[in-house]
């Protein structure tokens, strides 16, 4: 067959997109818009360069099975929304190097060769020749791409998929405002979210009116992965959001793997909440859930080392959803705790939370860490891809998950507004920390705007139930019930009795002392080169306990009055405990380390 370049330049008018490109390496990727600095460059048949291509769109768009396609339409220049694709097609940008993308493999089909890709500055040009591999052909590319830029166009119109949740509900609607909204320096704010459970707060304070009690008009705004929940903030498409516990600290000291930026948080939308799942090949091999080996942390290493030994290299693979964040440091803590250093017997990538299932059941990933539902989908009686290997409460009793970032000109410019957004959401958090409320809770995840976790059969909160109401199961692949009940499976206000209690404390109350012992993971997992020697500094500009406390005494909430604690051994899966008094003496203790950085990539 004759062989011709075939130009696909997609134009929308009014400024809302400026074209688009297709790149692909064996793997495929959609480009939006922007400025040449955030371009990807091709080299040597490879991707290399920016994680963003610009800092005005982040445009992912995601196939795969219904419950997991992720749309995005675009709105007053912005990308907000969503159109979806085909089922057929798995359209990603991602940054990094060629392990941390997304391969196209089973329903999603395989691309054999890369096609010839020009950019410009100006406009991005697809030039697809007529040799398409045997896989895919032409007809059946062109029709998924027209789908696409369809949607776009809708999207100009007024006609959208947009799945986040927008407008007054009834019960918002009947909430009287306690602050005038023409008070506050910005009364209109965006807001990310990601679609995992700890989004409930959000929810909450969106269907209860809790952002109408404080005079805010809040937009939510569905995020595909915690990149764009962090990028978005710093690239200033969204004024606030909830990000990875890790982000806005690294942020502040420019690890690698992060976006250097000040950002800040001043408090904690919840603790716990997360998991980690090993696929049923891990399963067969004799591995267990960590509590079954009753801490015997010398025997799960030998099993653990003896899986990876017993692997191809394209077989070690870990997956979490953000590099230089707490996901990846429990993953590589737990391996170095078993004595199986995380640097030479596995590699991490980094996907989206909803594409975990998808991408464990093509093969991608052996092992990951992720919020829930995505672990409780993945066991057998669900999809039966995997089983829960550990909490993220079993690495560390009591630690932050997730933070409300926001960049430090946004508290600077609205100060008010700033102080009725912690607010609402600390009344929101409030809400979901009742044990009344979390059935309620669990149900208003299932929805399309939120998580979208609907099972085919069953209860409509099998997914999104175990992780809120705290009837855990673990799964496996034998008849055994693994289903544990705990008061501390996701906490969002107060303190459950087994964690160690401070007059005070409650789950929203950000601990800077938490702030430091991520940077000595920054450090231990060469993010950084060491702790710097600003620690303390850096902590309190990055984690504002000054703010909360002013904020909170308002609603008459009592906080501690020390930002540090000393974290008892106890609570570690190591039982190494932590002084943040002696941050250097603490990385030093552990023998597995890196001295400098190894490696880099951009999430």
């Amino acid at each position: 067959m004759a062989t011709h370049p075939t130009t696909i330049n997609y134009q929308l008018s009014s400024g809302q997109l400026s074209g688009a490109s297709l790149i692909s390496c064996r793997f495929l990727f959609v480009m939006v818009g922007g400025d040449a600095p955030y371009n990807y460059q091709l080299s040597s048949g490879q991707l290399s360069g920016a994680s963003l291509i610009s800092c005005r769109f982040l445009f992912v768009m995601v196939g795969g099975d219904a419950p997991y396609n992720y749309n995005y339409q675009l709105s007053s220049g912005q990308l907000s929304g969503a159109s979806l694709i085909s089922c057929r097609f798995l359209f990603v940008m991602v940054g990094g190097d060629a392990p941390y993308n997304y391969q196209l493999r089973g329903r999603a089909r395989t691309i054999h060769r890369p096609y010839n890709c020009q950019l410009s500055t100006v406009n991005y040009q697809l030039y697809m020749s007529d040799n398409f591999s045997n896989e895919w052909n032409r007809r059946e590319f062109l029709q998924g791409m027209g789908a696409a830029a369809a949607g776009m166009a809708l999207s100009g119109c007024g006609i959208n998929a947009d799945r986040s949740a927008n407008g007054l509900t009834e019960e918002a609607e009947a909430v009287k405002p306690i602050v005038n909204s023409q008070s506050l320096e910005k009364p209109n704010l965006t807001i990310g979210y990601v679609p995992v459970n700890d989004c409930a707060p959000f929810a909450i304070a969106w269907k209860k009116g809790f952002f109408r009690k404080y005079g805010l008009n809040v937009k939510l705004n569905r995020e595909a992965s915690w990149a764009t929940s962090r990028d978005g903030l710093i690239f200033g498409r969204l004024d606030a959001s909830p990000v990875v516990s890790g982000a806005v600290t690294n942020a502040r000291i420019g690890a690698e793997g992060a976006r250097h930026a000040p950002l800040c948080a001043a408090m904690t939308i919840h603790r716990h909440g997360n998991a980690m799942t090993m696929n049923k090949a891990m399963w067969d091999f004799g591995l267990r859930p960590w509590h079954e080996y009753n801490g015997n942390l010398e025997e799960f290493g030998k099993q653990f080392r003896a899986f990876f030994d017993s692997q191809p290299p394209e077989k070690k693979v870990w997956a979490v959803v953000l590099s230089s964040a707490i996901y990846e440091y429990f993953v590589r803590y737990i391996s170095a705790a078993a004595g199986v250093d995380p640097f030479k017997e596995f590699r991490i990538i980094i996907v989206p939370p909803p594409q975990m299932v998808t991408n464990m059941r093509m093969g991608e990933m052996q092992a990951y860490m992720v919020a829930e539902p995505w672990n409780t989908r993945a066991i057998k009686g669900n999809l039966g891809v995997g089983f829960t290997f550990a909490q993220g409460k079993e690495v560390w009793l009591g630690h932050p998950d997730r933070v409300l970032g926001v960049m430090q000109s946004f508290i600077d410019e609205n100060p008010k507004t700033y102080y009725s957004l912690v607010k609402a959401m600390v009344e929101a958090c409030q809400f979901c920390s009742k044990p009344e409320n979390r059935s309620q809770i669990a149900a208003l995840l299932t929805d399309r705007s939120f998580t979208g976790a609907k099972p085919k059969n069953g209860a409509i909160d099998k997914f999104t139930k175990p992780g809120i109401v705290g009837e855990y199961n673990y799964g496996g692949f034998d008849e055994k019930d693994r289903t544990i009940i705990s008061e501390d499976t996701t906490i969002f206000f107060d303190i459950p009795k087994n964690l160690p209690q401070i007059p005070g404390n409650h789950s929203t109350f950000l601990w800077q002392s938490h702030s430091i012992w991520l940077m000595t993971q920054a450090a231990r997992w060469g993010h950084i080169k060491e702790v710097p020697k600003n620690a303390d500094e850096l902590a309190k500009k990055a984690w504002r306990t000054d703010l909360y406390r002013k904020i909170v005494a308002e609603m008459a909430i009592d906080c501690p009055q020390e930002d540090y604690k000393v974290e008892p051994a106890e609570v570690f899966i190591d039982k190494k405990g932590f002084d943040p008094s002696d941050p250097v003496g603490y990385l030093n203790s552990f023998e597995i380390r890196a001295n400098r950085p190894q490696f880099f990539f951009q999430s």
